[in-house]
């Protein structure tokens, strides 16, 4: 689990509106910008919290070295591979 480098916003009562994460994973880590969505009710009445989370990687950093040439050039595949998170939660009693 990655550490909170770099919070911003916040009154303590709710999440902070912006956090960076770094995974502190070796050559491939990176921050991880997760940005808070807000809170809603469920229709069951349940508070529900929202987050979504956006980064980029290298796959060669992680030997995913894999990739074939076509024919109109350049490759099939490209370095960068870009990781998009969303995720809610709710409150328990």
């Amino acid at each position: 689990m990655g550490q909170l480098r770099t919070p911003t916003e916040g009154t303590g009562q709710r999440p902070a509106a912006r956090r960076a994460i770094d995974a502190g994973r070796g050559p491939g880590s990176g921050a991880v910008e997760v940005e808070f969505e807000g809170v809603a009710l469920s229709p069951w009445g349940q508070e529900v919290i929202g987050f979504t989370a956006r980064t980029e990687i290298d796959r060669e950093d992680f030997d995913i070295t894999w990739n074939r040439a076509v024919e109109t050039g350049g490759v099939m595949v490209g370095k960068r591979v870009t990781i998009e998170i969303e995720a809610e939660a709710i409150r328990q009693p």
